[in-house]
């Protein structure tokens, strides 16, 4: 069964179900559909779907789906998605990525699983994640108990890692970048070399944390 709480006009394609909501919030009650188009604000709960593109704010609860698009903000729980891309800024809980993640915006991400690889234009929150390929953020980043397995590259000057792994870290900082890239481990390991491109950064290290790789491009400094 699929909710649907619309300010606008809702497309459900596959059923052909097309419902236009007033100035509160209307309910609509959709059987199974293969794909989803909607429009303004809406919230899809328990359903699956092939692919579901949207143009506005929605939220995603217990969703299943193969392919999601959204051209706004989004909420996301309990979601299993084989693809996603989100234009806009991002809030994401229990949520498994089986492929592609894309988003352009700000991302705050907690108890989630990306299986394929990820790009964030925006600053990115992680809390107790696991990224299984390599991820690229262009943004500040903030990790907690956060694992990637294979590694991140960052295009900012701060990224701050806490009770977390990673196997290594690209920074890739415009040379004419008026601040130094900064990166701070807290009670962190990092199984692989850490590198600044371009410009020359600086590694804070507290006494909890392991570096078995070489900081190239700059200098560790012991907090």
């Amino acid at each position: 069964m699929k909710k649907i709480n619309a300010l606008a006009t809702v497309v459900i394609l596959g059923t052909m179900v097309v419902g236009v909501g007033g100035l509160g919030l209307g309910v609509l009650g959709v059987g199974s559909a293969q794909a989803a188009t909607s429009y303004g604000r809406a919230a899809y709960e328990k359903d699956t779907l092939s692919h579901l593109t949207h143009y506005g704010a929605v939220s995603l609860e217990e969703v299943n789906a193969k392919n999601v698009v959204i051209y706004g903000s989004a909420k996301l729980k309990d979601c299993q998605l084989l693809s996603c891309e989100v234009k806009g800024r991002a809030k994401i809980e229990d949520v498994v990525i089986a492929g592609k993640a894309h988003f352009n915006g700000s991302l705050k991400v907690n108890d989630s699983h990306f299986k394929g690889p990820l790009l964030v234009h925006g600053s990115t929150k992680f809390r107790d994640c696991q990224l299984d390929q390599h991820a690229q953020v262009h943004g500040s980043l903030k990790a907690q108990d956060t694992k990637f397995l294979k590694g991140i590259t960052l295009y900012c000057t701060s990224a701050k890692f806490r009770s977390s792994q990673t196997q290594s870290i690209v920074v890739d900082v415009n040379a004419s970048s008026l601040q130094t890239p900064e990166i701070f481990l807290e009670k962190t390991r990092v199984t692989g070399n850490i590198t600044f491109k371009n410009k020359p950064g600086v590694v804070y290290v507290d006494s909890k944390s392991k570096l078995t790789g070489q900081v190239i491009n700059g200098r560790l400094e012991w907090r």
